[in-house]
């Protein structure tokens, strides 16, 4: 996935990592290793290019910071009403209405 700025390049890997790269010379910038929990097969850039969405088949997904590398997680609770976040030691849980 390119970034929407045509600056970097996210590819997601077999080992449920994702790779950013520099564009148009393909520097390596970063590794991104996500929790256990997310068998990454997705990967997604927002609008303004600052944060990189990951996703998998196990109903999680997390967002990256893709200047700082931080990552932030959200996951999907079993009763399909609920998602939990977890971001700077801050787990919320929110109601889907």
């Amino acid at each position: 996935m390119i970034s929407p700025d045509g600056l970097y390049l996210a590819t997601a890997k077999r080992n449920s990592r994702f790779e950013i790269w520099r564009l148009p010379d393909l520097a390596f910038v970063r590794e991104i290793a996500p929790p256990d929990t997310l068998d990454v097969s997705a990967v997604a850039y927002s609008p303004d290019s600052q944060f990189l969405a990951a996703a998998g088949g196990q109903d999680n997904a997390l967002i990256v910071n893709d200047y700082t590398g931080q990552i932030d997680w959200i996951g999907a609770a079993p009763d399909d009403r609920t998602f939990v976040t977890a971001s700077g030691g801050t787990i919320m849980f929110w109601g889907v209405k």
